[in-house]
């Protein structure tokens, strides 16, 4: 917290650049703080270790509105007992902690 209110910050071991999902998780940390704290959070911090670099990223209405509805998603998933689909960028699964969820069901 600071005196111009609360910021979320990711940090990311990456070279990459600044990517939409680096974006919307900030903005669902985002969430998670104005929820907890009954504070607005206007925004954040995406942190990249191999350059240390900062960035800072707005929370939009249109962001807050995309995070909801995945966690809408998330919810029917979980109140039906399903495991979503399997994304077709395989790429993804490397790091994936449910990826062996995945290979028993599919």
């Amino acid at each position: 917290a600071t005196p111009a209110g609360y910021f979320p910050v990711e940090f990311k071991d990456t070279n990459r650049p600044l990517a939409t999902g680096h974006k919307y998780q900030l903005a669902a940390y985002a969430l998670l703080l104005e929820d907890h704290y009954g504070k607005p959070v206007r925004g954040g911090f995406v942190y990249f270790l191999p350059r240390q670099t900062l960035r800072y990223v707005e929370v939009t209405p249109g962001m807050r509105a995309y995070v909801k509805g995945v966690l809408e998603k998330i919810r029917r998933l979980v109140e039906r007992q399903v495991f979503p689909e399997a994304t077709l960028r395989r790429g993804r699964c490397r790091d994936c902690e449910y990826k062996n969820y995945c290979g028993d069901v599919r």
